[in-house]
């Protein structure tokens, strides 16, 4: 099966519209924003992962999807925002990314909630669709069935021209170093309007806790831990119950029409 997949990992906001979605990375300075496609067997240097730079992109090559799949479905384990309570604010986004909707939406990397409520902050937790009981750090976006020789691009800096076989980009908004609590926060509210015209106070860094425990290394952009990012091997397959997320990690939320 010829097949495209987009794995974003970290504090990304996905805006889910009627063919396509836009993706949107805020400015954060904690966090380093990178594009690359690791691959099994990789050493930890020199590292696969290059810059992405700040600008607007968008992912060509793919038509519409006849049946495009939905978050809708993940009320329960993601942040899922109702476009009737609030309003995406793309420009003040450090990088957006329009891309088709996907064939198939997969999140991997469990996060534990002890208080699920608590990811709201001081914001009314009817902006979202429903309250998580989970949240994931990794969201998927697949595209199957693609025409062999079909060449997809992103900008200038990234072109795969696809066979029979499945071409894997990560996009990350990750810290690099481990931040202790407090110093890091959600950038994503600055891209987000309440009613009244000011930003919600969701709570979506450090969510995660260690899983050191179960013997997997945390998620993060040390090249050395790339190795262990089973979802970019088996990007259709949930491992979600073995996955954790790194302790220091961030979330993202999706804001859908309900």
């Amino acid at each position: 099966m010829t097949s495209f997949n987009l794995v974003c990992h970290g504090m990304i906001l996905f805006q889910e519209l009627k063919n396509h979605c836009q993706i949107l990375i805020p400015d954060s300075p904690p966090h380093r924003n990178m594009q690359g496609s690791p691959q099994p067997g990789i050493g930890c240097d020199p590292s696969p992962l290059q810059p992405l730079l700040e600008a607007d992109f968008v992912l060509d090559g793919i038509p519409d999807r006849p049946r495009p799949a939905t978050f809708a479905r993940f009320k329960d384990n993601y942040l899922l925002l109702s476009a009737a309570q609030l309003e995406v604010v793309p420009l003040h986004a450090l990088i957006s990314m329009t891309i088709p909707r996907p064939d198939v939406l997969t999140l991997s990397r469990t996060v534990p909630l002890a208080k699920p409520r608590a990811i709201f902050g001081s914001t009314p937790s009817t902006v979202a669709v429903a309250i998580p009981s989970q949240l994931h750090d990794v969201v998927i976006f697949s595209y199957n069935d693609l025409v062999p020789g079909t060449t997809i691009r992103i900008g200038q800096w990234f072109s795969a021209t696809m066979r029979q076989t499945t071409q894997t980009l990560c996009l990350y908004s990750q810290e690099v170093d481990p931040v202790t609590a407090g110093s890091d926060f959600t950038a994503i509210n600055s891209l987000l309007r309440l009613s009244d015209g000011s930003a919600p106070n969701l709570q979506l860094a450090h969510t995660g806790r260690a899983d050191d425990a179960q013997g997997i290394p945390g998620l993060g952009l040390d090249v050395c831990k790339l190795k262990n990012l089973f979802e970019l091997f088996h990007p259709t397959v949930s491992r979600a119950p073995e996955l954790l997320t790194d302790p220091t990690g961030c979330t993202g939320a999706a804001v859908i029409v309900p």
